[in-house]
Order: C-alpha cells, then structure tokens, then sequence
C-alpha cells in the first residue's frame, strides 16, 4: 500500500498521470484544470500519484456539490460505528451551514476547494458557495467516537487500485480528532482493513489523503458485490474545549490495468543457407503476458544487404498467445555471414512495445545435391563413405543425437529402385537442429557406424561429421511410411545369411508394420534395493498376418552355431591353429524386429507382454499402428515410433494375452520337480563378509510373496524346487532359504507343518564360490519326499585356463539330493536331482 498525504489548498481532481522511479513506486503530484464554470473560475488545479508505464482510469469520483438534495447513491453517515461494525445510520441535514456552527450533526458545509476561501471567511459567503463537502460537527453527545462517512459499492468487474479523498480542517478548535480511511468487504463486514489515518494539522484547510493499494488489498475490494469504504473516528478526540469542523470532498475510486508485460521474443541462435538456394528459419516466435503481439520485421541486416525478410507471420491470438513468423533467406542471398535482427511489437498504444531477437545466418557455396539413395547404395554398406556429400529429405524422425530424413513422396531425387534406401540418419551429436516436416538440406561425411563395443556388428550409414543443415521449408507432408509385410518379413534379403540384414533396404526409412506379435516382453531396469523396475519401453516381436479371427507367425528361437556375421574363431587352446571347418552358422534371426518406444522425444513407453499361439500357453500381445523410423541397434533393425503417432497394444485385456497359465494338477503318484532361477535373491541384512544389495523390508518381503504366489498358483506346489541365485550369507547361511520356506508354509496354511496334508517346505543350501554371495539351493515339500541326502559337490575343483594358470571351476558348486516319493506309505519312488 502507498499513501501520500498532499496538504494544500487547491481544488483536486479524478485523472491521472503515471510516471516512474527507479527504487519503487513513487507518488508525483502535479496540476491538473478542474473543468471552470462561471462560479468555479478560479478553482485550482489538484495533483494524483502515478506509476512507472501504467494507465489509470477514475471508476468513480464524488464532489457532493450535490448533497443539497441528499446523500449520493451509496453514501450514509453513521454514528456508533467500532472496529468491528458499521454503526448506525443517521440523518444528514442538506440545509447549508456554516464551519462556525457548533450544532452535533451531519452538514452540509462549504468546500475549503472554494477559490479564495479561507478561515475568515463569511458564513454567507460558505453557504452560498457551489463547492461543497460533506461535512460533521461532533459534540460530546454526538460522534465522538464512532462517527462515520460510509460508501458501499458493487465493485463486480472492476478492479480498484487506488483510493483518494480531501480531508478538510474547516473550523479549527482545541479538541482533535484521527480519522481513519478503512474498507471492509461483504453485506455487513465486521472486520475492516485499515489504509490511511489524517490527524488534525491544527490549520485551517485541505489535505489530500491517496492510497494505492496493495495486491492484496487490490483483490479483496475488487470484482465483490458489496464494499464499503468508510473515513470513521474510531477513537475519542483528544485535549478540551470545543470540536473541530471536519468535512470530505473529492471521493475517488482509481483502477489501474495491471502492467503491460515485456515482449519475449524467440529465435534460432545460427542457421544455414545454400547460395542460390531458398531457405528459411523457423520458428521464429514472441509472447507477452498481457499484450498482443501483432507484427515482425526484418529491423536490420549486417553486413547490409537484401534478400532477408519475414514470411508467414501468424499474430497472437490475444494475451499471453504466441506469435509466429518464418525469415526467408531467398537464393539471391551472397555468400557470408550475416547478422539479422528481427524486431517484435505490440498492440500498446499510443506507442506499441519493441522487442529485438538476433539470427546469425551463414549462406555457404552452392553443392550438388546426391540423391539419398546413391548415399545409401544397394549393399550394407555406402559406395560414396568418407565422402562429403550433400543431400536433401524430409525431417519425419529425432533421436537425442540427430534425425531421421527421407526423400519427399514424388520427388525426382527418388530413383524408383526398391533395393535402395530412401532414408538417411543425420548424427548431431546432441539435440538436433530440426523439427519434424522440415525440409532441409544438409552437407556432411558419409560414415558407416560400427559400435565399439561390438566391433562385428554390421554398419549403419549416416551422414556425420561437420555438417551443414539448411531448411528449405518449415513444413511439408511426411512421406508415407513403407509397409513391412508378412510377405516382406519372410523373404530373405541378397545379403542373407553371410549379413542377416533383411530389412537393409529400408535401413533410415519412415516404416509401419500392421500387425506385429511380440515375441520377448517389455524390458527395463531393476532397483534391487527396493525390488521395483523401470520400464526401458523396449521389446520384440515379429511380423503376423490375420488367421481367421486371429494371428498366425512363427515364434524365432537361437539356434545352434555361430551368429552371422561373426567371424569362426581360429582353432587350438590358445587360437593359433586354423578356423575349424563345418561349424554350425545361426542366421541370428533376421525377421526379428525390435521396438524402442521411447527412442523418440516425447515418446512414452509401451509396455507389452510376450506369448506364442499355442492355445494352451499365453496369447502374445499384438502391437498395431506401428509407424515410425527404420534403426539398426543391438544386431536388429529397430523401428522407433512416432510421437504423434503412437502404436498401440491392440488385444489387451483379451483373455489369455499375457497371462500366466498354471500347470495342470498332476496324479498324486508324479513326482512334480521344478526349477526356478529366482534372479539374485537377498534378503534385507548386511552381510559383513560381502558387499551385496541389502534389500528394505518392504522389499525382501515382496519378494517372498511373489515367489510364494508363483510357486503355489503357477508351479502348483512341485515336491521339489530346484533354485539358482539364492543368497548365501557368511554370516548364517540358511537365513534366506528358511525364509523362502517359511513364507510358503505359511500362504499354504501349514506354518508348523500342523497338518500333514498340507505342503510343508524345507530347505537346503550350501556355501557358495560365488563373488555376489549367491548359491543353488532346494526346497523339498517334506509331506511328500522323504530326503535321503543332499551333497555338494566340486566346491574345490580347478581348471588349467589357457595361460596355464588355474581357478575355481564351480562357481556355484552343484547339489545332489537324493529320496524317495511317499517313502512312509506303502508304495514309493526314489529319486534324484542335481542342481
């Protein structure tokens, strides 16, 4: 809140002007004509405070020249009136009268505003006077305290910043009295919020008391059905003798627009052109909070030059929208680097807001443009790589480090031949400079990529290195994506087998499979410590078609031999004899696709189950409208989807897709044996001799249950559980293994084994070689196998590697257990297992 107590004697006014100061808000008062009539002639100018860049506008202003007929609307005065109430309303004589009078009441006196007026002044001359003010005499028995000038006001869809009125000195007396500006908000507030107080100066005449409000305040007075402003004496009046007359005049309520925000103008840092060619910037954008943007220009060009100019500008639609524009950089453009200042404005009036935004524009010598195709050429690998080559596609996919182009629909520079690839990555290196439907032109070296981390994989072709990427247009029609078919999938490529590329020759292009089965589940990551995973959005399917009312596909599996392309290893211990001849190659499945789901930004992950089609096992998810770019990652070709474009899990919640189906119940004279990798499970202790996760409670007790759900409802409670990654503490080895067992005795309602019945699970580990501190291990259903032995064997065994040095052979050594299937009934069986 600001407040700014003026004391003067001039006649005030309802404008006002808006000017600034560098620390904060400042009020400034200055002259300003009340409009003369030929009895107001010589009333004097009155002054208002202002803010930096803000227009005002007087909502409602009240001189009570008019209080001879009555109160203005909303007005009353009020006696009795406390912190916490109005008071009550009383009458108000409109008879003139003058300061002198002594009378306790509500009157209508002369305004101190009246030219040449003064303390001496004669009553007839105040009474006559056209300037008036609402005035008060209090006396002992009347107003003092508790009397009240009162406005209420319906401020629904106004917004009231400021509030100013005169405070008038009228007949000067011993007795003072403080009078209080507060508003108080509702019907019959009974709480009011204090904004200014004016104490009697001891002299005759007018001061002005101006408040602008707070942004608290400013909301709680504004867009309301009902406040009231009150100047009120709160507090009796102080000293002795007789009270002053005290009138108000110039009542005013200000709004003030909140300020106009800065404009926030956008552009790209640097972008490139080819000399005699078209091109543009896009995205060029601007906003502001509170105005309009609704023009943008070429402001400045250096060196100077033409050919640069603003294309396709779309204003903001109103407030806090957006603007857009496009610079063309046309073919006439000489070579060089130029920097082009673009300059935004507003709607404000009468002088609209500015705002620069700067784009260095490098315009580089013509080049050839070499079809995608000739890049890409008919085999695994470019004809034109370690060249520099420049080509021209359509941007229709973006990794985090480059993007994906092909060559438009229709285009000359598509060759027609089905064996080249029409699409290319371009490898930034970070985020690309490009966006999706960008028609762009780019110059760089043809690169086969070959990860280091698998030096056999097959290459990837790319353009890379330093490059130069012009668009020629900011939006243009993807091309439309090449469909794998059933028929595609499953006809070998001419690469095959020695490079199981099937898909090469879209290697770079916008795809789309129709039906895809998924052969190998959503991946992720796992945080052990609290046994939760993430998803990576990553999977594999194959290729279907419609059967019927289904799908048919053939489910790949990893065949015996070596993997293509990998080299056969040279023979011998230590590899210096010759490759050996007839060993078995793997295709290494060239009709298997992969998905990344979240390759692209502002993707989200798809997560699908896996399956087959045999009736009796689970469905497979079926993934439809798979549309997105043609990769190569991992020994696969990966298909990245679209963001816009996002493929979906058709068949969810079909029965039997994804589900895990039990085991069906066996004879109670089969032996049931089961064997379980539970993948790494440790418990929630530190054990001091290893440096293993150790799992929260919450964990390691989800754990439990989730092994327990799948032993009892899925393996159906086999008599013998043959386990692989089962921690083995140093510090009580069989810690976990009883746990497993207990947990469950106890979900198959036999936790001390009290019905013989029921299953009843006991455990058998040994120590372990392994560094991680995980063991195999058995649990044996007791009521059903009696256990003869369990041995370990081969803890100590060594071998010789090929330098001649030896080590440990058995990680984790095997276990024997040897019984007998209801060996305490009259029939049984003997077994044994080897874990």
């Amino acid at each position: 809140m600001h407040v700014v107590i003026n004391q003067m004697r001039w006649r005030y006014v309802a404008s006002v002007f808006v000017i600034g100061a560098a620390c904060g808000l400042l009020a400034v008062y200055g002259p300003w004509q009340w409009p003369l009539s030929a009895d107001t002639a010589a009333e004097r100018t009155r002054t208002i405070p202002t803010v930096l860049a803000t227009k005002t506008t007087t909502i409602y202003a009240e001189n009570f020249n008019g209080i001879g007929s009555g109160l203005p609307p909303g007005w009353t005065v009020r006696t009795d009136a406390t912190a916490a109430s109005l008071g009550t309303p009383v009458s108000f004589s409109t008879t003139p009268i003058d300061w002198g009078n002594v009378s306790g009441a509500f009157k209508n006196f002369a305004s101190a505003n009246n030219a040449g007026f003064n303390a001496s002044t004669p009553d007839t001359t105040q009474n006559s006077a056209q300037d008036r003010a609402l005035g008060i005499r209090q006396t002992g028995s009347f107003g003092d305290p508790g009397a009240a000038f009162t406005y209420q006001r319906n401020t629904t869809g106004e917004t009231i910043t400021a509030v100013s009125f005169n405070a008038q000195m009228l007949s000067v007396q011993p007795r003072s009295t403080t009078w209080t500006l507060q508003y108080g908000v509702g019907a019959n507030p009974t709480s009011f919020v204090t904004l200014a107080t004016y104490t009697d100066p001891g002299t005759w005449g007018n001061t002005n008391i101006s408040v602008t409000l707070s942004p608290t305040q400013s909301a709680e007075v504004s867009n309301q059905p009902s406040v009231f402003f009150r100047i009120v004496a709160l507090s009796a009046s102080s000293g002795s003798g007789n009270r002053d007359s005290f009138g108000i005049d110039n009542f005013t309520l200000t709004s003030s627009p909140p300020p106009t925000g800065p404009i926030v103008p956008s552009c790209p840092g640097t972008v490139a052109a080819f000399q005699g060619t078209t091109a543009v910037a896009c995205g060029l954008s601007a906003t502001s909070t509170s105005s309009i943007i609704n023009n943008a220009t070429v402001f400045s060009v250096t060196p100077p030059t033409t050919g640069f100019s603003i294309v396709g500008f779309v204003p903001a639609t109103g407030p806090g929208g957006t603007a857009t524009a496009t610079l063309q950089i046309a073919n006439t453009v000489p070579t060089g680097t130029y920097s082009v200042v673009v300059r935004w404005s507003n709607n404000d009036t009468p002088t609209p807001q500015t705002a620069d935004c700067t784009i260095t524009v490098n315009v580089v010598a013509t080049a050839t443009v070499t079809p995608i195709n000739q890049i890409q050429g008919t085999t695994n690998t470019s004809p034109l790589v370690s060249t520099v080559q420049t080509t021209e596609g359509v941007v229709y996919g973006l990794r985090s480090n480059g993007f994906f182009i092909q060559t438009p629909d229709g285009s000359a520079l598509d060759d027609g031949n089905p064996n080249t690839s029409e699409g290319l990555f371009v490898f930034t290196g970070s985020t690309p400079p490009v966006q999706i439907g960008n028609l762009v032109r780019v110059r760089g070296t043809v690169n086969e990529f070959v990860p280091a981390a698998d030096p056999q994989q097959p290459s990837v072709t790319q353009l890379s290195g330093s490059l130069t990427i012009a668009r020629l247009a900011c939006s243009v029609p993807l091309p439309a994506p090449t469909v794998i078919t059933p028929a595609i999938a499953s006809t070998p490529s001419p690469l095959e087998p020695t490079l199981p590329l099937r898909y090469e020759r879209f290697e770079g292009m916008r795809v789309a499979v129709q039906h895809l089965a998924v052969v190998s589940p959503t991946g992720g990551f796992i945080n052990e410590t609290n046994a939760t995973s993430t998803t990576n959005g990553r999977f594999f399917g194959v290729v279907a078609q419609v059967c019927g009312s289904g799908f048919c596909a053939d489910r790949p599996f990893r065949e015996p031999g070596i993997r293509f392309p990998d080299t056969v290893p040279n023979g011998g211990v230590t590899g210096t004899l010759p490759p050996p001849v007839n060993v078995p190659r793997w295709d290494a499945n060239p009709e298997l696709l992969r998905v990344d789901s979240t390759a692209q930004p502002n993707t989200t992950a798809l997560n699908v189950p896996s399956g087959d089609f045999d009736p009796s096992t689970p469905y497979p998810a079926i993934v439809t409208n798979l549309v997105g770019a043609m990769d190569y990652a991992f020994r696969t070709f990966t298909i990245l989807p679209e963001a816009a474009n996002p493929p979906v899990f058709s068949n969810n919640g079909d029965p039997g897709v994804g589900e895990a189906i039990p085991l069906s119940v066996r004879p109670a004279t089969d032996l049931t044996i089961a064997s379980m990798n539970v993948q790494r499970f440790f418990d929630d202790r530190n054990d001091p001799g290893r440096s293993e996760p150790v799992l929260t409670p919450t964990a390691y007790s989800n754990r439990l249950s989730k092994f327990s759900l799948q032993v009892r409802n899925i393996l159906r409670n086999p008599d013998v559980i043959g386990l692989q990654e089962v921690e083995a503490p140093t510090d009580d080895l069989n810690v976990v293994i009883n746990d497993m067992a207990a947990r469950l005795n106890t979900d198959n309602g036999n936790p001390t084994n009290s019905n013989p019945a029921l299953p009843f699970y006991v455990g058998y580990i040994f120590p372990t070689n392994d560094v991680g501190g995980i063991a195999v291990a058995y649990l044996v259903n007791t009521n059903r196998v009696t256990v003869s032995s369990v041995t370990q064997v081969g803890a100590t065994d060594t071998y010789v590697r090929p330098d001649s040095s030896t080590a440990i052979l058995n990680d984790r050594p095997p276990i024997i257990l040897q019984g007998a299937l209801g060996a305490l009934r009259s029939r049984s069986s003997t077994c044994t297992s080897v874990r």
